[in-house]
Parts: C-alpha cells; structure tokens; sequence
C-alpha cells in the first residue's frame, strides 16, 4: 500500500473514534443533566417537606372538648355530614404510608392508595391507646377512611371549610392543610396505633 492511503485510513480510524467520543460525551453530559435534575428535585421535596413539617408542628392544633362544648360548637356547623353520608363516600383499602406530621395534639397523615394510586390526608388526634402496633412510613396497612367535607363531586376542594374548625370524635383540629382538599379519619387509627377490627 502507498504512503497516502495508510494516511487516509490513519484520518479515517481518527475521525471514527472522535465521533464515537464526541456522542459518548454527549451521553455522559445528559446522564449528568438528568442526575442533577433529579437530585435537585430531590433537594426540593426535601425542604418543602421540612418547610412543612415546622409549619404543622407551629399551627396544627387538636383540643378534646366535653360534650356541651361539643355540641354548642357543632350546632353553628352548616358542613358537616351526617353517619349515612359518611358511611356512603367512605374508602377501604389498603394504603401505604407516605408521610406522616406530627402537630400538638395531632397527627397529619398522608396515606396512598394501592388501588388508585390516589392521596389522601388523614387527621388523627393523638390519643392513649395501648395497641403496641404503631404505624410506620413505607408499611402498608387495610383501613376504611371517611371524608370530612360535603364537597364529594367537585373535586374534594375546601376554598371555604379551610379556615375552619374540623371536629373529629371529641376533638376540635385546627388543620394545616397540605393538598388543600378533601380530608379524613378512620377508627383505624387511634393516634399512630393501628386498629383492625
């Protein structure tokens, strides 16, 4: 072979393996892009979490009430529902435990449906109870969930009820909202103690 045609092949093999550099770096370069999206995403949710942990620890608020408090402050509630429209829109399911706030005298739980893969906000007031079983974050439990609000078709939003007193058994919550929607309780949960009947 002549001179000129090793130099061509030499520039050929050169040219190859600039290309093939030259779209790994570009790989490697998005790799690192998507690896910084998502850990910035990461750093995020991570302060808005501890955001919002300080902040229901600061105003959640639940107060038990005797019975004639109770009742003098429930007659002014236009919005709560009665047993049979509680029963009627309540939730059976098994949900998993994404997070749960911890307020002065209650807990503000986030639980996920398995079968939706929907959210819900549970407000649970802390309570004695001695059930050792405590629930715990990432643990999936069955539980029935019953919704506070009246507002069951127009997308469990709460643009009134927000600023509202929430009763529950004999407690008064006073909510931090977190998905601003629909809320509820279960028996299920007797502060963080897990109850299956």
């Amino acid at each position: 072979m002549s001179l000129n045609k090793y130099k061509l092949i030499a520039i050929a093999i050169c040219l190859c393996s600039l290309l093939c550099a030259c779209s790994t770096d570009g790989i490697f370069v998005k790799e690192i892009r998507e690896a910084n999206y998502e850990k910035n995403i990461r750093q995020i949710e991570k302060e808005y979490d501890k955001s919002m942990r300080k902040k229901i620890r600061k105003n959640a608020k639940a107060e038990k009430l005797d019975a004639y408090q109770l009742r003098s402050e429930l007659q002014s509630v236009d919005y709560e529902l009665d047993s049979l429209e509680r029963l009627q829109h309540s939730v059976t399911d098994t949900f998993i435990v994404e997070k749960i706030y911890d307020g002065r005298g209650v807990y503000e739980i986030i639980l996920v449906s398995i079968k939706n893969n929907k959210h819900y906000e549970i407000y649970s007031p802390r309570e004695k109870f001695k059930n050792k079983e405590i629930i715990k974050v990432g643990q999936s439990y069955i539980m029935t969930i019953v919704p506070y609000f009246n507002d069951f078709y127009g997308g469990g939003s709460r643009p009134v009820e927000i600023v509202r007193f929430v009763y529950f058994k004999d407690f008064r919550i006073i909510p931090v909202p977190i998905h601003f929607g629909q809320v509820y309780s279960t028996e299920n949960l007797k502060g963080l103690c897990y109850v299956f009947d």
